[in-house]
């Protein structure tokens, strides 16, 4: 695999994160990362940072779905959507712009599950 090739499987992989919808934002990093992971250390490397991060943030809206069955959680969950929205669209495309350079990105507040 050239470093091209590389690199642009990292951003894909990057990039697939970005679908606001849920459980999707794992779902086509997860199939990048499965698919490529063999082929590159780099892409194998980045790949679990990104599932990692995508899995960080399905547990922490979660959290926030089942704040919303609180009375005082429903506007907390609704804020709280809405920054792990932007919080993970920034996230992502910092780690895309990297991931073109060909350098590591390693998200903020990820928990790493995976290793």
């Amino acid at each position: 695999m050239t470093d091209r090739e590389e690199k642009n499987w990292v951003v894909f992989c990057h990039l697939g994160g970005i679908v606001p919808f849920y459980l999707l934002n794992l779902i086509i990093p997860l199939f990048i990362w499965f698919t490529q992971k063999s082929k590159s250390d780099y892409i194998d490397n980045q790949g679990m940072e990104i599932i990692n991060f995508q899995i960080s943030l399905v547990i922490y809206g979660t959290g926030l779905l089942l704040l919303a069955f609180t009375v005082i959680g429903i506007p907390i969950a609704i804020l709280g959507y809405i920054f792990l929205v932007a919080f993970n669209f920034i996230s992502v495309i910092r780690g895309a712009l990297k991931g073109t350079k060909g350098e590591s990105f390693s998200y903020p507040l990820n928990l790493r599950l995976l290793k």
